[in-house]
């Protein structure tokens, strides 16, 4: 599947831009209206109906040394030192085209040519020596070293092939992301946001017109404050806060629980809320026609 979206994703406590409200184009959500063509905010874009945004963070809170993963900055950070093309590749023989952090940071914001020393392939356990910004990894040409935790250890995912107009992911159950300006663009796998059935408890989040598994980022509950579309905890979105009466009406975005349509007995908490489809009518894919959001209607 190749779609294309662009998000801003740091490698520390937030791994995304744009805040509560940044969405893309295809859910039901009112939070904002930063559009990609896929993620919100950062990572995963939804429609623009009411889901806030976000992007992907690889690292646990500050001084906690955990895995955080899929949580979003609140600032755009633009690439400042692109030497290569991660589309084409265009590094000497025997080098990979790599995102990586220049300035120091937790964010993927240029690129480089560093040396290929392994041929571990995606989904392949995997070290990044200097980190999980620092471009280097043991990963083939063509792949990166992601979800980086203790010891650098992470495992291998593929990078778009293709271009940035036409991105391809030949894995048909991944759907390619470009991220932060067109420095990090990586197949990420689709999931099923009702089951939330990602790996190493991941979210599973709005993107385009199907769902993408980010990483787990250190989220929130039931009609908690939100700033991202991956700042909730699995099975909640975080969406408008009208959606809700127990939500703070000056929050930027709130969770709220995701529901089955088809099913009759769905129980949605919120005083006078219904299960609602996230999608606008005219963009609802037949995948998750089922899939809503527990809501007030309008």
């Amino acid at each position: 599947m190749a779609t294309r979206t662009i998000f801003c994703l740091v490698a520390a406590v937030t791994l995304g831009c744009g805040g509560a409200g940044d969405t893309g184009a295809g859910t039901t959500t009112e939070a904002g209206s930063e559009t990609g063509t896929g993620t919100t905010s950062g990572m995963p874009t939804t429609g623009g109906d009411g889901t806030t945004g976000g992007v992907i963070s690889s690292t646990g809170g500050e001084g906690s040394g955990t895995t955080c993963g899929a949580t979003f900055c609140e600032e755009p950070v633009e690439p400042v030192h692109i030497v290569c093309d991660v589309f084409a590749q265009d590094c000497p023989e025997g080098e990979n085209c790599a995102p990586w952090a220049d300035n120091a940071g937790t964010s993927w914001n240029a690129t480089k040519c560093v040396p290929v020393t392994g041929d571990g392939q995606p989904g392949d356990p995997c070290v990044a020596p200097e980190g999980p910004v620092g471009g280097l990894d043991d990963c083939a040409k063509g792949a990166l070293c992601w979800d980086v935790a203790e010891e650098n250890q992470g495992a291998c995912i593929a990078m778009c092939s293709g271009t940035a107009d036409v991105p391809i992911c030949t894995d048909e159950s991944t759907s390619c992301a470009m991220v932060n300006e067109g420095v990090l663009n990586i197949c990420i796998p689709d999931c099923d946001p009702l089951a939330q059935d990602c790996l190493s408890n991941g979210l599973c989040i709005p993107f385009e017109d199907t769902f993408i598994c980010v990483l787990e980022a250190q989220a929130v509950g039931l009609f908690e404050h939100c700033a991202f579309v991956n700042g909730c905890q699995q099975g909640l979105l975080c969406s408008e806060p009208s959606w809700a009466a127990e939500c703070h009406p000056e929050a930027e975005g709130c969770c709220l629980p995701m529901c089955d349509l088809d099913d009759p007995e769905v129980v949605c908490p919120g005083v006078g809320q219904s299960c609602v489809s996230i999608y606008a009518p005219e963009m609802v894919p037949p995948k998750y026609a089922n899939v809503g959001v527990c809501r007030i209607r309008e």
